[in-house]
C-alpha cells in the first residue's frame, strides 16, 4: 500500500500531463471518500519518511499538499481516532527532528524549497488545533528549539496568538515568557560572521524574537509589557546584540540579495529593536533610553565623506541602512521625542528618570567640527542624521511628479513598480507618489502628530492603515514639525542656522526643493520672526533666480533627470510662497501687500507656455508646474486670514487659468479637482459688485458643463459652482438695478439646469443620479438667501418637486412644461442630508411665493399644498391613511422613516428610527408655518365678489399629519421634557396643535383631533372626522360631549402644553401656547352660573367656600395665569430674514404685540362667561392666583 502511494505521487509530479491527471484524480478520491481519515495517516507516513528513497522531492511536495487540505479540513482530523492523530504528529514531529543541525543551528528540512514550508506550515495548523487541548503536551515548544526549528516555531507561535479568549491569551503571555530567555541566549551567542549559513540563523531567530515580543499584542502606553521584571534583563541583550551586529554588519558593503543576506538582517534588527522598545515597561525603557538614542544617531550618522552639513543625494541616505532598515529606528527615535512634550502621540512612555535623562542627552554638547555652533550638541547631531538620511525626495517621486501629475493627485497617488539591484531577477517592489504629500507638508505633519506609533509604521494590528507612501521622509517631517514647534527658540536657532549651511552649500534642484520643504515646515511656528522672514525672503529670491535662469526645460533623454527636479522645485517654490505671504508678516511686510505679490506670481505659473506667460518647457511639465500653482491657490484661498479682497484686480486671469487648466487635463479626477479650487475662488470672491464677471464665469461653467457628454462627475461639480455663485448672488441685500436684473436673467436657466439634472436617466440620457444631490443643492440655493426671488420657473420646478403632471393652461407658474414626471422627488431621497436640503427647498419657495405678493401665495397654496403634503403623508404614516391624491393604501414602513433612522445618516442599516433627527425636525417645522400660512389665508381668502375666487378647504393631508403628530405628542410622549427621547419633536408636534386650535371656529376641530388620537377608529375614518370638522360651517357646539369627557380630553394637552412652553425659543410660539391653555380652561371648566348667583344673592363670602372647592382652577388657573403673563412680557422682535420674519407673523392674529393683547382679553372675557360671571371670576382669583401675578396680569392686559 505504501508503495502503490509512493508512486502514485511520483505520478502526479511527473512531467506527462495525462498521468498527472490520472493520478490527481485518483488522490482527491483517497482525500475526499469515507477511508480520507485512515489515508491521511498512510499519507503522513509516506511524505514524513526520510526512508523512502524512491519518493521524488516533487512528489513528496505534491503529497504535502494534499496532506495539509486533509489536516485544514476539520471533518478529516475529527474523523481520525485519538491513536492515529498521535501517529499523524509523530511521523511529522520526527521528520522535523531528521533535520536538526546543531553546528549551523538550522533545520535542514526547513530549508528545502517548497517542501520545508509546507511541511512548517502543516505543523502550526496541528498546533493550533491541540494546543490546551487534554492531549497536548508542551514539550513540543522545547524539541522545536532542540531541532533548530525556526520557522516552525514562529509560525504555530503566530498562529496561537490569533486566540482572543482572555484564557488562551493569559496561557500564551506565559509561554513567551517561559520561551523568550533561552531563545535570546541562542541568539546572543550565534557567531557574527557573514557566512551565509550563519547570517541565515541569525535572520530566522530573529524573526521569531520579533514575533514573540509582539505576539501577545502591542500596546506601549497601557501594556502587558513583556519585558519587565523578571525579564527586564533581556533588554540588555536585545539592544546591546542588536546594534552589535548592525554595526558589523555595516561593514559588509554587500547588494541586497536573497531571503538571507546582510541587508534583510539588518532590516529585521532595526524591527526588533523597536518591538523591545515597545514591549518593554516604562521604566525599563528609561534605563536605556540614551543608550538607544546614542546608537540610532549613531548608525545614521554613519556616511562616508561628508564633513559638513549638506544634504546626501544619494538614494541610500542612511548610510549603511536602506529605507526598509532606517524606517524604524526613525520610528523609534519619533516615539522617544514625543515623551517630553505635550501634542504629540500617543508617545513611548518614559518614566520620569528617563524623561529627565533623555533632555538631558539632547542638550549635552558633542565634541565635533560644529562644536561651537548652534548644532553643537547631540540634538544637533541628530538633526544633521535626519537631513543625511532619505530626506530628498527619491528618483521615482521627482520624475513621477514631474511626467505624470494628475496620477500622482489623485486619491491614493501613483503607484510604481521598481526594480531592485538584487541577486533575484524578480524582485521588485512598489513606491506610492501622492502630490498632495509632497506640496502639503505642514499640513500633513500637523494632521498625522495625533497618530499613534504602529499605524504611522503600518504594523500589524494598528488602529489605523496610512497610504504607502515614503514612511521614512514622512516621519523626518514629522520630526522637524516637532523640534520646531515643541522645543523652544533654541531648536529655532538651530533650524536657522541649519538652513543657512545647507544654503550656502546647495547645488542642485533637489537640494533647493529639500531646504524649501524645511522652511515650509518651520513657517508656522517661526514665520513671525524678523530673521526668518529674512531668510524666507532671501531663498524665495535665489529660488526664483535658480528657476527663471534654466527655464525653458527640455525633454531630451540626457536632461530629464534635472529637468524634472527643477520642474519640482518650481511646485515646491509656489508652496513656500504661499506660506510665506500668509506665515510671514509684519509692519514692512503687510499681509495685503504680500498677498498681492504672491498672486501675480501665481497667475504666471497657472498660465506656464501661455505667449505672454512663463515658458516652461513641454506640455506635462508645464501640467505639473500649473497644478501646483492651483494647489498653492487653494490653500490660499483656504487660509481663514486671507483678505478676499486682494482677489478683486486678479479674478478674471485667476478663474481664466483654472477654466483652461481644466480643458487641458486629460483625466476626470483631475478637473473636478480644479473645478473644487475654482468654487473656492467663487466662494471667497466678492463677485456682487461686478455682474459681468459672474455672467463670464457661468458662460465658462456652461463650456466646462458641455466638455463632457459621458462624465457626471465634472458636472456634480459644475452645479456645486453654479450653486456656490448663486448662494452669493441670493445673499446680497442690495437693490441696484443691474443686480436684480441679472438675478432674474439667471432664474429660467438655472431651473432648466435643475430639471436636466434631476430628470431619470431612462427619460433624459443627459441626466444621471451621481448629479441628484448636487442639482439639489443648486436649486436649494436658488430658492434661498435675501436676494432669491420667485419667477414663473420655480412654479415649473414644483412639479419635479411633488411629480405631478401640471396644467399649463392652468393659469400656474408651471411654465410650460409638458413632461409627464409621475415619481415624486422625495422617493429618489437616499439620506438625511438630501431630505434636509428637500424640505429647504419647499420652505425657501414658499418663502418666496409669500415675498412676491397675496395672489402668488394663494395660487402656490392653493396649487401644491395638497400634492406635496400627500406625498408626505403617504411616505410618513405607519399604517394605511386614505388622502385625496393618493390612491390605495400606504406600505406600513414609509420612506420617511428610513431618512428619519440614523441609517440614513451613517449609514448603518441596524440602527433604529430617530424621532429627534434633524430632518424630522425639518418636516414639522415646514408643516407648521405650511399649515400656519394656510389657515390664515382660509380667513383671508377672496369673497364670492373678487375677480380671481380661490376656494380654500383644509387638505385631507394636514388632517393625516396632524393625526400622526397628535399621537406621537400626546399619548407615546412623557409630559416631562427631560424623560422625552425626543422632546424637540414633541414640542413642535404641540406647537402644530396649538397653532391650528387658535385659528379662530377651529377649537371643535382640535377637539375632534383629540377624540380622534384617543380611539382605535381606523386612520381613514379618522381622517374624515376631522376633515368634517372643518367643512362645517355650523356655530361652534358642544352638545354631544359631556363636560367630564371634556376635562378629560383638554387635561392630555394642556398639562403639556403648560410643562413644554418654557423650553421654547419663539415668541409666537409662546403666545400660541399661552392663548390655546387660556382657551382649553375656558372649556374645561363648568359653568357655574347659577351656583354663583345664589350664593352671591345669600352670602358673597360663600363664593370663596365654592372657588376653593373647583378642583380645575385649583390645578390651572395659576399656571395658565403665569404662562400668559410670561408671554405678554415679550416684545415683539424684528427678524433680519424673511424666513423668520414669516414664521413669526403667522398665526396673524397673534403675530403683534397688540393682537395678543387683543385676543387675550377676548379670551379671558370668554372664560368669565364661562365660569359665572365676574364675580365667580374673580374669586378663583382669589383663591387660586398669588395677587402679584394677578396684578402683573391686570398691568399688562391693560396698557
Amino acid at each position: 500500500m505504501l508503495l502503490d502511494l509512493i508512486n502514485l505521487l511520483n505520478s502526479a509530479a511527473s512531467d506527462d500531463p495525462n498521468v498527472v491527471i490520472a493520478a490527481g484524480q485518483q488522490l482527491v478520491m483517497f482525500t475526499s471518500g469515507d477511508s480520507s481519515p485512515q489515508f491521511c495517516v498512510t499519507l503522513s507516513s509516506a511524505v514524513f519518511s526520510c526512508e523512502q528513497t524512491q519518493l521524488t522531492d516533487n512528489g513528496r511536495f505534491v503529497g504535502l499538499i494534499h496532506l495539509k487540505n486533509m489536516i485544514t479540513d476539520g471533518r478529516v482530523w475529527r474523523g481520525l481516532d485519538q491513536p492515529d492523530r498521535e501517529l499523524v504528529k509523530t511521523h511529522l514531529l520526527n521528520y522535523l527532528a531528521s533535520g536538526q543541525n546543531t553546528d549551523e543551528n538550522l533545520n535542514r528540512v526547513e530549508q528545502i524549497p517548497r517542501i520545508g514550508p509546507c511541511t512548517c506550515s502543516i505543523l502550526c495548523r496541528l498546533i493550533k488545533t491541540e494546543w490546551m487541548s487534554s492531549d497536548w503536551s508542551d514539550s513540543v515548544w522545547g524539541d522545536l528549539i532542540k531541532w533548530c526549528a525556526w520557522r516552525s516555531l514562529r509560525l504555530s507561535l503566530r498562529a496561537i496568538s490569533s486566540f482572543r479568549l482572555p484564557a488562551r491569551r493569559r496561557a500564551f503571555l506565559t509561554l513567551i515568557r517561559r520561551l523568550l530567555p533561552r531563545l535570546v541566549t541562542i541568539w546572543s551567542e550565534v557567531e557574527t560572521s557573514s557566512k551565509n549559513s550563519v547570517i541565515e540563523c541569525s535572520t530566522r531567530l530573529t524573526h521569531l524574537l520579533y514575533t514573540c515580543l509582539t505576539g501577545p499584542g502591542i500596546h506601549p502606553q497601557s501594556g502587558p509589557f513583556l519585558l519587565d521584571g523578571e525579564l527586564a534583563w533581556l533588554m540588555s541583550t536585545l539592544l546591546a546584540h542588536s546594534f552589535s551586529l548592525l554595526s558589523r554588519l555595516c561593514l559588509a558593503d554587500t547588494e541586497l540579495g536573497s531571503v538571507y543576506c546582510p541587508k534583510r538582517l539588518m532590516r529585521r534588527l532595526t524591527k526588533l529593536i523597536l518591538a523591545a522598545m515597545l514591549s518593554a515597561s516604562p521604566d525599563v525603557r528609561g534605563e536605556f533610553v540614551v543608550f538607544i538614542l546614542s546608537h540610532s544617531v549613531g548608525l545614521l550618522c554613519s556616511v562616508s565623506g561628508h564633513s559638513s552639513v549638506s544634504i546626501n543625494n544619494q538614494e541610500n541616505g542612511g548610510g549603511c541602512l536602506d529605507k526598509k532598515s532606517a524606517v524604524w529606528l526613525l520610528g523609534l527615535l519619533y516615539g522617544l521625542l514625543c515623551t517630553p512634550k505635550a501634542g504629540y502621540g500617543p508617545p513611548l512612555i518614559l518614566s520620569e528618570n528617563g524623561i529627565s535623562e533623555l533632555i538631558k542627552w539632547l542638550w549635552t554638547p558633542f565634541d565635533s567640527e560644529y562644536s561651537s555652533t548652534p548644532l553643537g550638541n547631540n540634538l544637533g547631531r541628530l538633526m544633521i542624521a535626519l537631513i543625511r538620511t532619505q530626506f530628498m525626495l527619491s528618483d521615482v517621486e521627482v520624475t513621477s511628479l514631474a511626467t505624470d501629475p494628475e496620477s500622482c493627485l489623485s486619491t491614493g497617488g501613483l503607484c510604481r513598480s521598481v526594480e531592485l539591484s538584487t541577486q533575484e531577477p524578480s524582485s521588485v517592489t512598489s513606491e506610492c507618489v501622492s502630490a498632495l504629500s509632497i506640496w502639503d507638508v505642514d499640513g500633513q505633519a500637523q494632521e498625522l502628530a495625533g497618530m499613534e506609533l504602529q499605524s504611522l509604521l503600518g504594523l500589524q494590528g494598528a488602529d489605523q492603515q496610512l497610504p504607502a507612501v515614503d514612511p521614512c521622509r514622512q516621519l523626518i517631517e514629522l520630526m522637524w514639525t516637532l523640534l520646531i514647534r515643541q522645543y523652544g527658540s533654541e531648536t529655532e536657532a538651530m533650524f536657522f542656522y541649519l538652513i543657512e549651511e545647507l544654503h550656502a552649500s546647495c547645488s542642485s534642484a533637489v537640494q533647493f526643493e529639500a531646504i524649501m520643504r524645511i522652511v515650509q515646515l518651520c513657517l508656522p511656528y517661526a514665520g513671525s520672526n524678523v530673521e526668518w522672514i529674512t531668510l524666507t525672503d532671501n531663498l524665495l529670491t535665489n529660488g526664483l533666480h535658480f528657476v527663471s535662469s534654466r527655464l525653458p526645460v527640455s525633454d531630451e533623454p540626457a536632461n530629464v533627470r534635472q529637468a524634472c527636479e527643477l520642474i519640482v522645485l518650481i511646485t515646491r517654490l509656489l508652496c513656500l510662497f504661499v506660506r510665506y505671504a500668509m506665515h510671514c508678516t509684519s509692519p514692512d511686510h503687510s499681509l495685503d501687500a504680500q498677498c498681492d505679490v504672491v498672486l501675480s506670481h501665481l497667475i504666471g505659473y497657472l498660465n506656464a507656455n501661455k505667449t505672454s506667460a512663463i515658458q516652461v518647457g513641454p506640455k506635462s511639465y508645464a501640467l505639473c508646474v500649473r497644478l501646483g500653482a492651483a494647489h498653492s491657490l487653494a490653500w490660499l484661498l483656504a487660509q481663514p486670514t486671507f483678505p478676499s479682497k486682494s482677489l478683486t484686480p486678479y479674478l478674471n486671469p485667476l478663474f481664466n487659468g483654472l477654466f483652461t487648466l481644466i480643458q487641458d487635463a486629460s483625466e476626470c479626477e483631475t478637473r473636478v479637482y480644479v473645478l473644487g479650487v475654482l468654487c473656492n475662488l467663487i466662494e471667497t470672491a466678492d463677485l456682487i459688485g461686478d455682474p459681468e464677471l459672474a455672467t463670464s464665469m457661468l458662460g465658462l461653467l456652461d463650456q466646462l458643463w458641455k466638455l463632457e457628454d459621458q462624465g457626471s462627475a465634472l458636472r456634480a461639480h459644475v452645479l456645486d459652482a453654479v450653486s456656490i455663485l448663486l448662494s452669493a448672488l441670493n445673499a446680497s441685500e442690495e437693490v441696484e438695478d443691474r443686480l436684480i436684473s441679472f438675478r432674474s436673467s439667471l432664474q429660467a436657466p438655472v431651473a432648466s439646469l435643475i430639471r436636466t439634472s434631476l430628470e431619470q436617466v431612462h427619460n433624459n440620457g443627459s441626466g444621471s443620479e451621481a448629479l441628484f444631490e448636487p442639482a439639489l443643492r443648486l436649486w436649494n440655493s436658488l430658492v434661498t438667501g435675501e436676494g432669491a426671488m420667485w419667477s414663473s420657473a420655480m412654479g415649473s420646478l414644483m412639479s419635479l418637486l411633488v411629480g405631478r403632471q401640471t396644467n399649463p393652461d392652468s393659469g400656474g407658474d408651471d411654465g410650460g412644461a409638458s413632461r409627464t414626471l409621475s415619481e415624486p422627488l422625495l422617493n429618489r431621497l437616499d439620506t438625511s442630508e438630501q431630505a434636509q436640503i428637500f424640505f429647504s427647498i419647499a420652505r425657501g419657495s414658499l418663502v418666496l411665493a409669500y415675498k412676491d405678493g397675496p395672489q402668488t401665495l394663494a395660487n402656490f397654496l392653493q396649487r401644491w399644498t395638497e400634492p406635496f403634503w400627500s406625498v408626505i403623508l403617504l411616505e410618513s404614516a405607519p399604517q394605511p391613511v386614505a388622502s385625496s391624491t393618493a390612491a390605495g393604501s400606504m406600505n406600513v414602513h414609509g420612506l420617511l422613516n428610513y431618512l428619519f433612522s440614523h441609517a440614513a445618516t451613517v449609514g448603518d442599516e441596524d440602527n433604529q428610527q430617530d424621532d429627534e433627527s434633524q430632518c424630522r425636525l425639518e418636516e414639522l417645522k415646514l408643516l407648521t408655518l405650511w399649515m400656519s400660512i394656510y389657515l390664515d389665508q382660509m380667513i383671508c381668502a377672496p369673497g364670492p365678489s373678487s375677480s380671481s375666487l380661490i376656494a380654500f378647504q383644509f387638505p385631507p393631508s394636514f388632517a393625516g399629519l396632524l393625526l400622526l403628530a397628535g399621537r406621537q405628542c400626546l399619548t407615546r410622549a412623557p409630559i416631562d421634557a427631560h424623560e422625552d427621547i425626543c422632546p424637540k419633536a414633541t414640542q413642535l408636534g404641540l406647537g402644530l396643535l396649538a397653532r391650528l386650535a387658535v385659528s379662530p371656529d377651529r377649537w371643535l376641530s382640535l377637539l375632534q383631533l383629540i377624540r380622534c388620537v384617543h380611539t382605535s377608529e381606523d386612520a381613514p375614518d379618522q381622517v374624515n372626522t376631522i376633515l368634517s370638522s372643518f367643512a362645517d360651517t355650523k356655530p361652534f357646539s358642544l352638545t354631544n360631549i359631556s363636560q367630564d369627557e371634556l376635562t378629560r380630553l383638554l387635561a392630555y394637552v394642556l398639562e403639556r402644553w403648560l410643562a413644554r412652553a418654557d423650553s421654547l425659543t419663539e415668541a409666537i410660539d409662546r403666545r400660541c401656547f399661552a392663548v390655546v391653555s387660556l382657551m382649553a380652561l375656558r372649556y374645561c371648566a363648568c359653568d357655574r352660573s347659577s351656583d354663583a348667583a345664589a350664593a352671591a344673592a345669600t352670602d358673597p363670602s360663600s363664593l370663596d367656600v365654592l372657588a376653593v372647592h373647583d378642583t380645575v382652577h385649583a390645578k390651572w388657573l395659576e399656571p395658565v395665569v403665569n404662562l400668559c403673563i410670561q408671554v405678554l412680557f415679550d416684545e415683539d422682535r424684528v427678524h433680519s430674514d424673511a424666513g423668520s420674519q414669516l414664521y413669526s407673523s403667522h398665526p396673524s392674529v397673534l403675530a403683534t404685540r397688540d393682537g395678543l393683547k387683543c385676543r387675550m382679553r377676548s379670551e379671558f372675557a370668554a372664560w368669565e362667561d364661562r365660569v359665572g360671571g365676574p364675580y365667580y371670576a374673580d374669586a378663583l382669583f382669589r383663591c387660586h392666583v398669588d395677587p402679584v401675578l394677578r396684578s402683573q396680569l391686570h398691568s399688562q392686559l391693560s396698557d
